[in-house]
């Protein structure tokens, strides 16, 4: 079976593929689709629908009563509180607005219900379309161990299962135990599809002792991920024996209050790679193409920060068999529509399957403004006939710029840099990438404002290069920093300056003792107190844990920023915090 980049067609397949398309615009297509998440991504399904003349129909909660999305909806309906448990995940209500709105089809764009095995099967069972690919799939892609299955029996026919539900379809089967292993899932899936995979461990004892001693065969540092979901929950590294135990606690904490569930796999750790996913396209005729990849390697707390595609720096080798491994994914889960398949790759160009996302991304307007494609087009399109993906020439985006804009990125971690400059009790930073770059700074004399730029040098850390325009005439000087005091040397001489550090840098600096005479462990941002390991008097290392925060669904463990003593411990278990929030007050000796 052959794959095919989608730039790599001939001409005459495109104008055909073209044509035929265009009569399915005309002839198989849907009058009304209803989205059923919020914000951008209801806004961008929304400018594509109508583009191709299809009416949409939109759901809000109480937060988002004077949203964009309401307002650019041809129809829109209330479907209760803010919460999301309240609104956009109750699947009931969404099915209902449907059927009363007259919608034939369901975007369920990305979060929410986009991975909802059930929520597909129900817009199967109510006879809506779901604008994605079958449950079956994201089933497959969705766990990423073996789970040990049943086998279900009635008469000739068989199936097998992850869970027993009491229901009506159900009815006369007859529980039998498997002869051999469970169910296969996403990695025994792709092993057996011939796309590469990491070692690891995915099965079924998943107690402490089982899960050390697999970690111990495969060789530290190892990777601990929760089996449900992605985004980075559930995902620890540990770098050795010690503590393997503490991030297996953590990631399953973090999984369990992400999935409900804490099952985990242990796999190899590569280290310094490079995080590459491929956008992948399949139709119900069996007909699969890549378009290009993207690297997403720059990340915070597992957080993709940017995407650059096609990812540089990789061989056309390389990046064939990256889009030919995809294809060979998609199409052993049966795919239909738009999907990412996402690999971990080494600096031989060895990569190794991770996971597939079975929906749109958040990212998906990168390959639309390198392709010139609509992939929510192509979506709607391969949901409402059985006609093939068209080429990159048959459609292009209705706002390649939209919803990423040029940004500076200095400007995105400035605050976490500075925090990092000027902690002086940093003793080792362990950083993937790093980047160099300058920022523009305003002084004002009499009430006249002039700009200054100042960068710093990556091979001399201590060394600043300042640049001053004054009326056209640039001036440039060199900065070393020597404790509290600034040297400035230029061609016209030197010249010293004594620092003095701002209150709100006082207030910001996490372990700056110099200005309150104690070191206090801090929230790094809002969230909601899951732990706390100390109390008043207890004695504390340098780097020891003593709090856990919860923000966003994912843990973070705060740590003594000094050697001290417990003075108080500010909030409690289940406390709201703010961010640069004291949690513990210690006393250093």
């Amino acid at each position: 079976m052959a794959y095919f980049n989608v730039l790599d067609l001939p001409h005459h397949q495109i104008d055909l593929i073209h044509s035929m398309h265009s009569f399915h615009l005309l002839v198989n297509i849907f009058t009304q689709i209803l989205i059923a998440n919020r914000s951008e991504i209801a806004c961008r399904v929304m400018r594509t629908a109508h583009k191709m003349g299809i009416q949409s129909v939109a759901v809000y909660s109480d937060a988002d009563r004077s949203s964009l999305f309401v307002q650019e909806a041809d129809e829109a309906y209330h479907i209760g509180g803010a919460a999301s448990l309240d609104s956009y995940l109750k699947m009931d209500k969404v099915i209902q607005v449907a059927k009363r709105s007259g919608a034939q089809a369901i975007h369920p764009g990305y979060g929410f219900l986009s991975e909802s095995m059930e929520f597909a099967e129900l817009c199967q069972k109510e006879g809506l379309i779901f604008i994605g690919p079958p449950s079956s799939a994201i089933r497959d892609m969705g766990i990423k161990r073996w789970v040990g299955g049943l086998v279900l029996k009635r008469g000739m026919h068989r199936i097998q299962v992850f869970q027993i539900r009491p229901g009506p379809d159900l009815a006369g089967f007859k529980i039998q135990k498997p002869a051999g292993a469970g169910f296969n899932t996403s990695k025994h899936i792709m092993s057996s599809a011939g796309v590469p995979i990491i070692e690891g461990y995915h099965g079924d004892d998943q107690s402490e002792e089982r899960l050390l001693k697999e970690a111990e065969r495969i060789g530290f540092p190892v990777m601990i991920k929760a089996v449900r979901g992605g985004g980075g929950k559930g995902m620890r590294i540990a770098l050795n024996g010690q503590e393997f135990l503490p991030q297996l606690e953590s990631a399953r904490n973090e999984a369990y209050k992400a999935y409900k569930d804490t099952v985990v796999l242990i796999e190899k750790y590569v280290q310094c790679p490079r995080h590459v996913e491929v956008q992948i396209f399949g139709d119900m005729h069996d007909n699969y193409v890549y378009l290009f990849e993207r690297d997403c390697s720059v990340q915070r707390r597992h957080q993709k920060v940017i995407e650059e595609a096609p990812a540089p720096h990789i061989s056309e080798a390389t990046r064939k068999r990256l889009g030919e491994a995809a294809c060979r994914a998609a199409r052993a889960v049966k795919y239909v529509g738009a999907g990412t398949v996402e690999f971990i790759m080494d600096r031989e160009e060895n990569f190794y399957f991770m996971e597939m996302n079975t929906r749109l991304q958040v990212e998906h307007p990168v390959t639309e403004m390198v392709t010139g494609t609509d992939l929510v087009q192509w979506q709607i399109m391969s949901s409402s006939s059985s006609s093939s993906p068209p080429s990159s020439s048959s459609s292009s985006s209705p706002d390649e710029f939209s919803p990423f804009v040029m940004i500076q990125g200095v400007r995105m971690n400035h605050e976490n840099t500075r925090r990092i400059v000027l902690n002086d009790g940093v003793k080792d930073i362990q950083m993937s990438v790093t980047f160099k770059g300058d920022d523009n700074y305003e002084v004002k004399f009499n009430d006249l404002t002039y700009k200054a730029r100042a960068s710093l040098d990556e091979s001399r850390p201590n060394k600043i290069v300042l640049e001053f325009s004054l009326d056209g005439y640039v001036s440039r000087s060199n900065a070393v920093m020597n404790k509290d005091v600034l040297h400035f040397f230029s061609n016209s001489g030197s010249h010293q300056m004594k620092l003095v550090a701002p209150l709100f840098v006082a207030a910001s600096n996490a372990t700056s003792s110099e200005a309150t005479g104690h070191s206090g462990a801090r929230s790094p941002m809002p969230g909601v107190v899951d732990k706390i390991f100390v109390r008043g008097g207890q004695r504390v290392e340098e780097g020891q844990p003593v709090a856990v925060i919860i923000a966003m669904k994912m843990e973070y463990v705060i740590r003594a920023p000094k050697t001290g003593v417990v003075e108080e411990v500010i909030f409690q278990v289940g406390d709201t915090v703010k961010k640069n929030a004291e949690l513990v007050h210690i006393k250093e000796e």
